[in-house]
């Protein structure tokens, strides 16, 4: 644990401002060890001074000076506390940017849309501020000390003392060995069940209409009865180990308490030193006691940091590259290809092509030819295994600003998701905005009117999954998203999904405008009619780019043919 503690202290997750605030930290900690050996002391001298000579005074000074000493433990036990809160609220709002920005990345990336992640900040939050097992972390390097002074008062109780200690370490050791891996396999199968819960959840509408309610609570339910299985396990072992764990610590207290009492009747130490040699084993072993006992939330925080770190190392956005001149939207695609991970088989094999600002591209072909997977590509989401997608001559995956680049693209996916908020709120991006600017890109959709008849109108509130709304409606409010601040990069797949005959008439009028003023607009279809207005046509197959040139040169040259090209696969094909 401690290692993973160094590891994370050595990353950017902690910066200048946290370093002094766990200096402050182990500062306080060794004032309040320095301390707490004034009780040891009291006890010695009220034993071995106070009631020999039975003088008043010099036990109204002993008790006064440890009652104050003991106001100040207290004291600086607060300001730790406090310094510690802090320190973890800092490491929450510093840290929580990153992990939300890397989580959306993998979501997008690889299709995992949990939010494990923002839970881990949770947990090495709370681990920080209210743990006390950090205090034992922070309390454990005063054992020598106290190890040493036990000795100085006798070497029998110094060994002793180290005898319980070894036991003590070898019993923490034993509980790593054994709890540790326990409490790791129990927290990955409650994440899986969380995940299927999610998963149940979003797609309840479904779940329910083919009676596979039943099936899948049966899934779910499986993965959370060994999760509680292996918790129950864990918490045993290491319930276990804690009780084993006090009774070293008590059984300590008798040995020092008879070794003390022994030496005291043989005038080898004093009543005040046995008593004394007792306060200090206590004190000693206290934190390798708690170290026992917090085992299984520094298991848990151990496994949230590197969670974490290899999250922000795996999934960092570009959000902090130059920013590039405003972009005009010419494209390149050099010997692209994408194979996912984990996969033998590439979607998309040497995708070549030029495509200038101003210029509408079609892509036709087969369900599952890799259309969409390109559409992703090219919109920077995913990055190509080889090869490169260039907007204005830079990287679109590793030079444009993630949040520049987003600005000059539209992005119609397939499935139209909206996200809890207002229809302004989802056309706007949630980007703060004039609304004549929503009012434009809504008129540029055909959607102005239809949110009109809402009941509220562009402040209609939906729900992430816009139940409220039929799925032309989604579908233009998605696409007027996509026109919003007028883009130079349009990426639509199959936008007429959904859409009626009007519907269609409107976005074939946008793709028309979006040419007029210099965008580029690629768009990804099976119907004819939505790209007349193409100047290129693209033809893709098996994940090859069969072909690719002029609109109206290609499809002559198809014929007949290109209405086979554009069909659907038969029902149930995958479509990339």
């Amino acid at each position: 644990m401690v290692k993973e503690l160094i590891t994370l202290a050595r990353k950017p997750l902690f910066d200048e401002s946290k370093w002094r605030g766990m200096g402050s930290v182990l500062l306080f900690s060794f004032i309040i060890n320095l301390l707490m050996l004034t009780i040891p002391i009291y006890s010695l001298q009220v034993f071995d001074r106070v009631l020999v000579s039975r003088s008043q005074d010099t036990l109204l000074l002993l008790t006064l000076g440890v009652i104050l000493a003991i106001i100040i433990i207290v004291v600086f036990e607060s300001i730790r506390s406090f310094v510690l809160i802090r320190i973890a609220n800092h490491i929450d709002a510093t840290l929580s940017p990153k992990v939300f920005n890397a989580t959306v990345t993998m979501a997008y990336d690889v299709g995992n849309s949990n939010a494990q992640s923002l839970r881990d900040i949770i947990q090495i939050r709370n681990f920080i501020a209210g743990s006390q097992g950090l205090i034992a972390l922070l309390d454990a390097p005063w054992i020598p000390i106290f190890i040493v002074i036990v000795w100085m008062i006798h070497p029998w109780l110094g060994i002793a003392m180290i005898v319980g200690m070894i036991l003590l370490a070898l019993l923490t050791f034993i509980t790593q060995w054994s709890v540790g891996g326990l409490f790791a396999s129990a927290s990955d199968h409650a994440f899986k069940a969380q995940k299927r819960a999610e998963e149940t959840i979003r797609n309840a509408d479904i779940i329910e209409a083919m009676g596979m309610r039943r099936a899948v609570f049966s899934v779910w339910y499986t993965l959370l009865c060994e999760a509680n299985l292996l918790l129950s396990r864990a918490s045993d072992r290491a319930a276990l180990f804690q009780s084993t764990g006090k009774l070293i610590r008590l059984s300590q207290n008798i040995v020092i308490t008879g070794v003390g009492a022994y030496l005291a009747i043989h005038n080898e130490i004093t009543m005040g030193g046995m008593i004394a040699a007792n306060i200090l084993v206590s004190r000693g072993l206290a934190p390798m006691e708690g170290l026992i006992g917090s085992w299984k939330n520094y298991t848990l925080t151990s496994e949230a940091i590197l969670r974490l770190d290899e999250l922000i190392k795996r999934y960092s956005t570009k959000d902090n590259a130059t920013l590039l001149p405003p972009m005009k939207g010419d494209l390149s695609l050099d010997e692209v290809s994408y194979t996912p991970e984990g996969s033998e088989k590439s979607i998309l094999k040497n995708i070549s092509l030029t495509l200038g600002h101003g210029t509408v591209l079609g892509i036709i072909g087969p369900s599952a030819a890799g259309k969409s997977t390109l559409a992703k590509l090219i919109a920077g989401l995913w990055k190509p295994t080889s090869g490169s997608i260039r907007i204005d001559g830079a990287d679109v995956y590793t030079t444009w600003n993630r949040s520049q680049l987003g600005g000059h693209v539209g992005y119609l996916p397939q499935t139209a998701m909206l996200m809890s908020g207002s229809i302004k709120e989802n056309i706007a991006r949630f980007h703060s905005c004039e609304d004549k600017e929503v009012v434009l890109a809504a008129e540029a959709a055909g959607a102005h009117t239809m949110i009109l008849s809402l009941p509220n109108g562009y402040d209609t509130h939906i729900e992430s999954d816009a139940s409220i709304l039929s799925g032309g409606q989604r579908q233009r409010i998605a696409l007027a998203r996509a026109l919003f601040r007028e883009p130079q990069i349009i990426i639509l797949d199959e936008p007429e999904t959904a859409l009626d005959q009007e519907g269609i008439e409107r976005l074939v009028g946008a793709i028309r405008h979006a040419k007029q003023r210099g965008a580029s607009v690629i768009v990804i279809t099976h119907r004819p009619s939505m790209i007349t207005d193409a100047d290129k046509l693209a033809v893709v197959a098996q994940g090859e780019l069969k072909d690719f040139g002029e609109y109206n040169t290609l499809m002559r040259q198809y014929g007949p043919q290109s209405q086979k090209i554009m069909q659907r696969s038969p029902r149930g094909a995958p479509n990339a």
